[in-house]
């Protein structure tokens, strides 16, 4: 009888036992699930961000050069911050383009120089990015940018006003507003109608 007892004890221990195994497997399963969602969750490191801006990432080099810029993880660096910029602005990098025109327009990180600016920004405005189309307008109501022409400030400021950015709407029709008078009626029709007929870059 005492045999039968231990048995049967021995057995029920054995079940438990092997319940809480599944138990600890099933919760192990569980956290390793959650941790899995959580790194692809979680925004890149330092070292992942430079491992993929170094294999050509735009992206990633973009923001590599954002962390430069403002010294986010990374000892601030405009220089490095505009070669960064340049990587993904050379793979038409909209918003990469528009920085490094920034740059340029200020000599932050690089040599100033206007005309380099002009070409970066016009070619982010191209691609439809707005704040792009209103650097550029801003750098042809600029004196000292020899290419410098109101009615292109006032045709991107006209294209601009159409973003669904409504910052940037915001801006750009207050200073099509203020441009407008300024410009002969034969300057403001001629712009009123490229900006109608323009349409981004794909």
């Amino acid at each position: 009888m005492k045999a039968l007892l231990r048995a049967a004890i021995m057995v029920a221990v054995m079940g438990g036992a092997a319940q809480g195994a599944l138990a600890a497997d099933k919760a192990a399963d569980k956290a390793a699930a959650d941790k899995a969602a959580a790194d692809k969750a979680r925004p890149p490191g330092a070292s992942e961000l430079r491992a993929s801006a170094e294999k050509g990432n735009a992206a990633a080099q973009n923001n590599l050069a954002v962390n430069y810029a403002t010294g986010n993880g990374v000892p601030k660096d405009m220089a490095e911050a505009a070669r960064w910029y340049a990587k993904a602005a050379e793979q038409g990098y909209a918003i990469a383009q528009h920085s490094l025109g920034g740059m340029y327009e200020n000599g932050n990180g690089v040599s100033k120089d206007l005309s380099t600016a002009g070409v970066w920004y016009s070619l982010a405005a191209e691609q439809g990015d707005p704040w792009a189309q209103l650097s550029l307008a801003e750098l042809n109501t600029n004196p000292a940018f020899a290419k410098g022409d109101p009615a292109v400030a006032y045709r991107w400021l006209l294209v601009a006003s159409r973003s669904a950015d409504k910052e940037a709407k915001a801006a750009a029709e207050a200073a099509a507003k203020k441009l407008g008078p300024k410009l002969s009626q034969a300057a403001r029709t001629t712009a009123e109608l490229a900006a109608k007929a323009w349409r981004p870059n794909q």
